[in-house]
């Protein structure tokens, strides 16, 4: 039996094609400063591992974006976007986690990061998305 990804039906017809887009260009940011944030600072040797993981994953990111791009017109690339539910979870959950750094520390790493959004909204936007984009039927 096939299950239904309802996921589908929040990026295209409830506009969370927006909020993902958004949290992957911020992905994208963090894993380009990934060397300079505040966590990594005293832990040189997994300063490198982490460094490395994410010089692997930033390229997926433009080709994801261009796919959630392209999905807007197609529901065959739409359903496809089901085999990327982990990137897109992993992308949110640092958006996620860099406005609530952001919001409750007053850490200027996360507050760059983060500038031009509205912090409480854009939460509860993000919450909204990790939940829908893991929806099935």
């Amino acid at each position: 039996m096939n299950n239904i990804w309802l996921g589908s039906i929040f990026i295209k017809n409830e506009g969370g094609y927006e909020i993902l887009i958004r949290s992957l260009m911020h992905y994208k940011k963090r894993l380009r400063n990934i060397a300079s944030t505040p966590e990594l600072q005293d832990a040189p040797m997994f300063r490198q591992v982490v460094e490395q993981e994410a010089m692997k994953t930033y390229p997926h990111i433009d080709v994801l974006i261009k796919k959630i791009k392209q999905s807007l017109t197609s529901n065959e690339k739409l359903y496809d976007l089901k085999q990327d539910i982990s990137l897109l979870e992993k992308s949110l959950n640092s958006y996620f986690s860099d406005l609530q750094k952001s919001t409750k520390d007053n850490n200027e790493y996360y507050s760059n990061l983060v500038a031009e959004v509205d912090s409480s909204e854009e939460l509860n936007k993000v919450k909204n998305a990790l939940d829908k984009i893991k929806e099935f039927e």
